[in-house]
């Protein structure tokens, strides 16, 4: 289990550990499903010649990633108990 997964489900009461795996499992997947559409709808909206092209647009769904990244590894840094060994 990740450390993320760990620090999300440590306030889930023992009896309800099922449901709080299997309600962030599916949000796990239904995020990254969105986020390939969203990211795939960019790429083919800015690629065509009359916009940036595909290299270019390559380039700036790559930058969204990266600044994606960035924040998401900012913001772990707040959880609580965000120190592992």
């Amino acid at each position: 289990m990740s450390p993320l997964f760990r620090v999300v489900l440590s306030e889930v009461p023992a009896h309800l550990a099922g449901v709080g795996s299997g309600v962030l499992a599916t949000m796990q997947q239904t995020s990254l499903g969105f986020g390939v559409a969203t990211l795939g709808s960019f790429f083919l909206s800015e690629s065509p010649s009359s916009q940036l092209g595909e290299l270019d647009a390559a380039v700036a769904v790559l930058g969204v990633l990266v600044a994606v990244a960035l924040v998401v590894a900012v913001s772990t840094r707040t959880l609580p108990g965000g120190t592992t060994a």
